[in-house]
């Protein structure tokens, strides 16, 4: 028994994580837990949405799109326009050897031709890598402010309304629901430590965690239908 927890870790770390997650629900309720759930839900379709509105006003009425690709491309690894014109292939090889999250660096791979030029209004690759280099870093910064506002205004609505819960008659009913949703949270929080792992995928101390994911049906079930990183992909990918 001992040799099997060892050799799959992470897949008992995960269920023992899940079943506490369960029990706080339990504790805590439905009303606190699915306002908390709700508040990241709707914080995130949010976010989604106001992300082309604000981008597009600061990319009319600012120069932070031109200042922030040029500082990127240069503290990512890329060398500038100074090469001059690339190949495809050399374009591609250039994009995998940048300093980047692999989900920018797919993005980037996969936007890479000249109906996105058109739509970013460039000509060349060097300028299509600026554009859209600042374009993903503006987008995910404006995702977590706005996601930040929402989150907190509906929270502060939560608590208020955390105060009916107490109420004897719903007592029960809240506490079964509450571990439901307490399984939910604890998913969401699985997800957005998946969406670290796959980010640092290149890195030396995420290899032992991809070799837990890839020896379990389940784990890799939950790293390749992760809802947070189909969400970054479709910010990443969003032109504003």
């Amino acid at each position: 028994m001992m040799k099997e927890i060892m050799d799959h870790w992470l897949f008992w770390l995960v269920v023992i994580f899940l079943l506490g997650m369960i029990l706080y629900g339990h504790y805590r309720g439905l009303i606190h837990k699915i306002l908390t759930v709700s508040s990241l839900i709707v914080g995130m379709v949010f976010a989604r949405i106001a992300v082309p509105y604000v981008t597009g006003l600061l990319r009319k009425h600012t120069n932070l799109y031109s200042v922030i690709g040029k500082a990127l491309l240069k503290v990512a690894g890329g060398p500038g326009a100074e090469l001059g014109d690339l190949l495809p292939a050399q374009q591609r090889e250039l994009i995998g050897r940048l300093h980047l999250p692999s989900q920018m660096k797919d993005a980037l791979l996969a936007n890479n031709n000249y109906e996105i030029y058109k739509l970013l209004g460039v000509d060349a690759f060097w300028g299509y890598l600026e554009r859209s280099l600042s374009n993903m870093v503006l987008n995910l910064i404006v995702s977590v402010l706005v996601f930040m506002v929402a989150f907190f205004l509906l929270r502060g609505i939560g608590i208020c309304l955390n105060l009916v819960s107490r109420l004897p008659i719903l007592s029960g009913v809240n506490q079964l629901a509450g571990a439901v949703v307490g399984g939910l949270e604890g998913l969401f929080i699985l997800w957005t430590l998946a969406l670290l792992v796959r980010a640092c995928s290149s890195a030396g101390w995420v290899q032992p965690i991809l070799g837990q994911i890839q020896e379990s049906v389940c784990l890799t079930f939950l790293y390749e239908h992760n809802l947070f990183n189909w969400l970054m992909m479709s910010i990443l990918n969003c032109l504003g």
